[in-house]
């Protein structure tokens, strides 16, 4: 177990759309399949009431209303999901403060980011939950808030250790971590 209590963490770094569109692949994900499942199944209802196949034996018309509701949902789908990940795209391009180089400072009070001429304080309980992933930590801040911390801007496996150490110890909300 590591001692965190004098210990500080100095990160810096530039979100890049690397960076974003990942989170946004690690969010969406769940939201597109839940989509999918939506869609299927009030498609394949209003298609067996009243759907493009009719007639024919009740197996036949079921399996072709089903696939016809199958590709519509999966058009739909990928549409929805398109549309969300240009308008994320937009977003990044436009929000100078999101590819800003920025400092952050992690210890027992919270996380300091600062920015040009900005600066913030997250404490440790205003943090809802933390996620870790591949090359990242999600940590959400609020309903839509969130905090990106890539794991290029650690400078050591140390700090990482650290890190989640003190996540476990801090963060009271759901914290999914690997050891």
């Amino acid at each position: 177990m590591i001692n965190t209590r004098n210990e500080n963490i100095y990160l810096a770094g530039c979100l890049t759309f690397g960076d974003v569109r990942k989170h946004f692949a690690y969010t969406q994900g769940k939201s597109a399949a839940v989509y999918f499942l939506i869609m299927l199944l009030v498609s394949a209802i209003c298609f067996e009431m009243n759907g493009p196949v009719s007639g024919g034996s009740w197996g036949v018309r079921a399996f072709l209303n089903f696939l016809a509701a199958v590709i519509l949902s999966l058009v739909f789908t990928v549409i929805a999901t398109a549309i969300s990940f240009f308008r994320l795209y937009r977003t990044y391009k436009t929000n100078q403060r999101l590819k800003s180089a920025r400092s952050i400072t992690i210890n027992q009070l919270g996380i300091s980011q600062k920015q040009k001429n900005a600066s913030i304080l997250f404490e440790w309980n205003e943090l809802l939950s933390a996620k870790e992933h591949k090359d990242m930590f999600h940590l959400k801040t609020s309903g839509y808030g969130t905090l990106l911390l890539p794991k290029r801007f650690f400078y050591s496996q140390k700090d990482i250790a650290v890190f989640k150490q003190m996540l476990r110890e801090n963060v009271k909300g759901k914290v999914n971590i690997t050891e």
